[in-house]
């Protein structure tokens, strides 16, 4: 979770936002674990060799690994259409979110 001023996550210990967004954005190991506790056996100091950049299949997916901010209007938008109670919006937006997911996914 990240916290009202977009930056602290629930964690305080496990880093901040800009961590978490650097370590999905340049596909490497955060150097704390999600529950702030330092790496147990180290941090391999390069990006990871089996690791897939996909981003930009949805605003919400973005912002699931830090690609964007929360409060983004976009990701704003699809969390109510996640959440809501409109089941054809919800089927519709995980269908394409599926088909975009595959088809980048394929393109990699």
């Amino acid at each position: 979770m990240i916290q009202e001023d977009d930056e602290s996550l629930e964690t305080l210990e496990s880093g901040s936002w800009e961590d978490i967004s650097r370590s999905h954005r340049d596909l490497v190991a955060p150097v704390v674990t999600p529950s702030g506790h330092p790496n147990r056996y180290g941090v391999i100091p390069w990006r990871f060799p089996g690791s897939v950049e996909l981003t930009g299949i949805s605003a919400l997916s973005d912002a699931l690994v830090g690609h964007r901010r929360w409060s983004s209007p976009a990701a704003l938008a699809e969390r109510d259409i996640i959440l809501g109670s409109n089941q054809a919006m919800f089927d519709s937006y995980i269908a394409a979110w599926r088909t975009k997911a595959v088809t980048l996914f394929q393109e990699v």
